[in-house]
């Protein structure tokens, strides 16, 4: 789970980097993030994270 939310944090700090405009890089990482429309997953995702970890980030290191 951490590794996949990694992952797409590398893509959209990729997507930043081409130095589009902020339009089109939005839409990008909208696209990225929810290509059909849906965060449930990975605002769940961040949820179990945030819960799991406790306040102590070391275990995400």
């Amino acid at each position: 789970m951490s590794e996949e939310l990694v992952a797409a944090l590398e893509l959209v700090i990729g997507i930043v980097a081409e130095g589009l405009d902020d339009a089109h890089t939005g839409k990008r990482v909208r696209e990225l993030l929810a290509p059909h429309g849906d965060l449930d997953k990975l605002q769940a995702d961040c949820e179990a994270i945030r819960v799991w970890s406790d306040g102590n980030h070391l275990p995400l290191l």
